[in-house]
């Protein structure tokens, strides 16, 4: 089970918001924070074990179609939800303990959506790669057909929906995330779990005897890949 620190968490739950609340419909301002807020109830409360999940889907001010070179895409609105079941490891880690999933669907202005996936990080017996994001049917008669599991480099919900944001908000998020309150501290933790999870991927390359994508895709972290 993969570990990580209540400390680089709950920095994340702290700092991710001050720089994300911009971006988020006034609406669902109260019900983020709450989100962001439960991890350190739950670091702080007897409980062992807890589901840490949005309370509703969340959703982002309308994009003015800044997806595309000088705003010239569509009107649409963001949503996240996730659902991360966790429970307390030894002194200040905990370790996901079931589904570690995060959703995300881009939606017209009159709700229809347009696109949706997930950003999962698998089971050890899970097939494809530990970090993936899944395309997900829209109906319509699609199938909804477990792969491609394509790679991915979220590794928790916060850093998911940073992922949203920049690609909905191209120029807006890179410079908010630049200058924002809570860039520093926020920039801190990212750049820690990205040295080391990239760092892992170049290990596992390096495997000799098999194909370096056949190496990655099946590898499967150390439990202290985050925490040490």
């Amino acid at each position: 089970m993969l570990k990580f620190r209540f400390v680089d968490a709950v920095r994340e739950s702290i700092e991710f918001p001050k720089l994300a609340s911009f971006f988020i419909s006034r609406e669902d301002q109260v019900a983020f924070r709450r989100f962001a807020d439960d991890l350190a109830r739950f670091r702080d409360s007897s409980q062992t074990e807890a589901t840490w999940q949005t309370p509703m889907p969340i959703s982002t001010k309308v994009s003015e179609g800044e997806y595309e070179v000088d705003g010239r895409g569509a009107r649409v609105v963001g949503s996240f939800s996730t659902i991360w079941e966790i429970k307390k490891a030894e002194p200040g880690l905990f370790v996901i303990a079931g589904n570690a999933s995060t959703s995300f669907s881009i939606m017209r202005e009159d709700g229809s959506i347009v696109r949706s996936w997930n950003m999962d990080i698998a089971a050890h017996d899970s097939p494809g790669c530990h970090f993936h994001s899944q395309i997900v049917a829209r109906g319509d008669g699609e199938w909804n057909i477990s792969v491609p599991r394509l790679p991915g480099l979220a590794v928790s919900p916060f850093s998911a929906f940073e992922f949203l944001l920049s690609e909905l908000f191209q120029t807006e998020w890179a410079l908010r995330s630049q200058t924002a309150n809570g860039a520093q501290g926020w920039r801190a933790v990212q750049k820690r779990r990205l040295e080391k999870l990239l760092a892992w991927a170049a290990r596992e390359i390096d495997k000799p005897g098999v194909s370096p994508w056949v190496a990655f895709k099946t590898a499967k972290p150390n439990a202290d890949l985050f925490s040490s």
